[in-house]
């Protein structure tokens, strides 16, 4: 996340089209078009499904998981749950 801004919490289990930054109105199908088109990385392994899910051992330490989308764009998720 940006300085100073916390990571934004999601439930166990959500689908990696539905995770995006508090605040971003992107719509899912341009996360979907993203995903297709090899752009989108969950920890760094490029994210090949449309229907990709969060898993528990995704989690970082159990807590956290790195979504990338393009060469800039990174998140910093907090799973809870």
């Amino acid at each position: 996340p940006a300085p100073g801004r916390p990571a934004a919490p999601v439930p166990r289990g959500p689908g990696l089209v539905s995770l995006r930054p508090p605040g971003t109105p992107a719509p899912r199908r341009a996360a979907r078009r993203r995903t297709r088109g090899g752009r989108v990385y969950l920890n760094g392994a490029r994210v090949a499904e449309i229907g990709a899910m969060v898993r528990a051992e995704d989690a970082i330490e159990g807590r956290f998981v790195i979504v990338r989308v393009g060469r800039k764009r990174h998140l910093v998720v907090e799973v809870v749950g």
